[in-house]
């Protein structure tokens, strides 16, 4: 990490003044060697998230001569920081991935919409036409709207034949992009509304992922073990997932591991569909 000497840390908070300072004044807080400031009408969020669409929490801003360099959860924000410190960051490339975020969210959203109306109208063309524009716009994340494409016909479009054909095609067209496999294993194994799952194609497809990363990415081995769930072998199934839980970093994505751990133990083995979920291509990829 880059030296706190050539870097200012300063938390951020929507609490009032004084709930912070009786905060700060209880026992064993005398270590927050940092400076707090109280922001209760989130002045802050407003003026420095605005536009980019991030909202999550929490956030993590890097700021240099008054202006946003970086904002992003704080559990990606090192290798950023370093390169500011060290005068290497390209800002101008990282407003390009900020605005190309901006644009994949409000697509989103509008793919969202179109779920919904679709679903009650039974015409699938106008998601088809909507997600054919974003990857023409966006082709940087064609992937990843390649696999709603995916999920919409496997799923509730039931153009089942057609729609695994298309997911080979992306195997093949996408073997060098893990997330693409992922998503494809995962829209299988857990989409709510697959009409038809395709065991070995969704094991297939997480192999190529887990294959790709070396064993070394926890949401490879945690689609690995759902595929391994699917086709029967809990053992195996327990056994890739505890390995994602084991190296994975984020707390969120830990938890829930352990809850798909849990079912794997005491839930006889097969897919496991996400029935809570109103996306296409439901939970992370």
């Amino acid at each position: 990490m880059c030296s706190s000497d050539l870097v200012e840390f300063i938390s951020v908070t929507g609490e009032s003044e004084d709930k912070v300072k009786a905060w700060l004044s209880r026992p064993g807080k005398e270590r927050v060697e940092w400076s707090v400031a109280c922001d209760p009408g989130e002045v802050v969020t407003r003026t420095w998230q605005n536009g980019t669409l991030r909202n999550f929490t929490p956030r993590f801003f890097v700021v240099k001569n008054g202006q946003l360099q970086w904002i992003g959860h704080p559990n990606l924000s090192e290798g950023p920081l370093q390169q500011i410190v060290d005068g290497t960051f390209d800002v101008a490339k990282a407003r390009e991935e900020f605005a190309l975020d901006a644009v994949v969210t409000s697509a989103n959203n509008v793919i969202d919409n179109l779920l919904r109306s679709c679903q009650k109208s039974g015409d699938w063309q106008p998601l088809f036409d909507m997600l054919d524009s974003v990857v023409e716009q966006v082709p940087e994340r064609a992937g990843t709207f390649q696999v709603e494409r995916f999920s919409a016909m496997v799923g509730p479009a039931d153009r089942v034949d057609a729609g695994y054909a298309l997911g080979r095609a992306l195997m093949r067209m996408y073997a060098g992009d893990g997330r693409v496999l992922r998503g494809l294993a995962r829209s299988v194994l857990t989409g709510p509304s697959v009409r038809r799952r395709d065991i070995d194609f969704a094991y297939e497809a997480a192999q190529a992922a887990d294959a790709l990363a070396k064993g070394e990415d926890p949401k490879a081995l945690e689609v690995l073990g759902l595929a391994w769930f699917a086709k029967g072998d809990r053992d195996k199934a327990i056994d890739f997932v505890e390995r994602a839980r084991k190296i994975e970093t984020e707390r969120k994505f830990q938890k829930q591991y352990e809850r798909t751990l849990a079912h794997f133990r005491k839930d006889p083995p097969g897919p496991m569909p996400d029935r809570k979920s109103t996306r296409l291509n439901s939970s992370h990829t």
